[in-house]
């Protein structure tokens, strides 16, 4: 069997090529490498006390909009209940469970912060 001998300028594109391809293969490993490891930059006290003075202020809101939807839902189901309505009694019911997410999640998030 005969080798087949190829052109220098054949050569040439081909060694250029594969250079160009690992150049790239070679960034691409680098970038991904950096990506995949990052570095975690924390901030101090000083520029956090808004954010949780902020925090503080959305959770009391939200737990007190919840205890005023529970208090609604046991007024909206005494009355319902009095009239012997029972798609009211139902409609009630789920604002008190509505109320009872929204102090109970307020609750938990405060809880783990």
């Amino acid at each position: 069997m005969k080798k087949k001998i190829c052109s220098t300028k054949q050569n040439k594109k081909e060694s250029r090529f594969f250079k160009v391809r690992r150049g790239v293969a070679s960034f691409v490993s680098v970038l991904t490498a950096a990506l995949m490891c990052p570095e975690f930059a924390y901030a101090s006290s000083d520029y956090l006390q808004p954010i949780n003075k902020l925090k503080t202020v959305a959770i009391s809101i939200v737990a007190a909009a919840g205890v005023i939807v529970l208090i609604y839902g046991g007024v909206k189901f005494a009355e319902s209940f009095q009239k012997k309505d029972q798609n009211g009694e139902y409609s009630a019911i789920y604002t008190i469970v509505a109320g009872g997410i929204m102090v109970g999640i307020s609750a938990l998030v405060s809880a783990l912060t």
